[in-house]
């Protein structure tokens, strides 16, 4: 039992199974886009970067405006998760375990601020968890933690803080500061 649980331990460290990723996807209601401000309001696509504690966040999309490898031939407002309150492009590196504080930002727009936005957030390996979503700078969320719906005033067109995401980080488990007794509680 202790050669294969050290081997488990010592694999899922060396090939990043505890890696934890965050990212943005189609809402309960299968909806991932924003709504301008001017009339007629139109929805238009979110392009995103998740937040990846280890690698390459995940990501949809590179920018707002023209993209021509689109039928329509435009990615509307891209939305960011980052580690930092200041600097919208922090999407990946290592978290301290427990509970933890991300920023998601609207970075841009095609030309004209957003009013609403609907879309909900994964963690595909489940180490992290949203617990709360508090709104920043005029947002307001009558959504979960993971289903977003928010509305702002001011049509914003970003780079703009819009919210600050909880997060429980379940992982890495740091096996050199437990005792054998407490990697085995672990594991029962």
């Amino acid at each position: 039992m202790f050669r294969t649980l050290t081997l488990f331990v010592v694999l899922s460290f060396a090939t990043g199974a505890f890696a934890g990723e965050l990212c943005l996807v189609d809402s309960p209601n299968a909806i991932n886009a924003t709504v301008n401000c001017s009339q007629p309001q139109l929805l238009w696509d979110n392009s995103y970067v998740g937040y990846s504690t280890e690698g390459a966040p995940c990501e949809v999309g590179t920018f707002c405006g023209f993209d021509p490898q689109r039928n329509e031939g435009l990615e509307g407002y891209r939305w960011l998760i980052s580690a930092s309150d200041t600097d919208p492009y922090e999407n990946t590196g290592p978290l301290p375990q427990g509970i933890v504080e991300l920023s998601l930002w609207l970075e841009c727009s095609v030309s004209e601020g957003m009013a609403a936005v609907e879309f909900g957030l994964d963690n595909p390996d489940g180490t992290l968890i949203p617990l709360a979503l508090a709104p920043q700078n005029g947002f307001l969320n009558a959504g979960t933690p993971t289903h977003i719906l928010m509305a702002v005033g001011g049509c914003p067109t970003g780079p703009v803080l819009a919210a600050y995401l909880l997060v429980l980080n379940l992982g890495p488990v740091s096996v050199e500061s437990q005792s054998w007794a407490g990697i085995k509680s672990m594991y029962r």
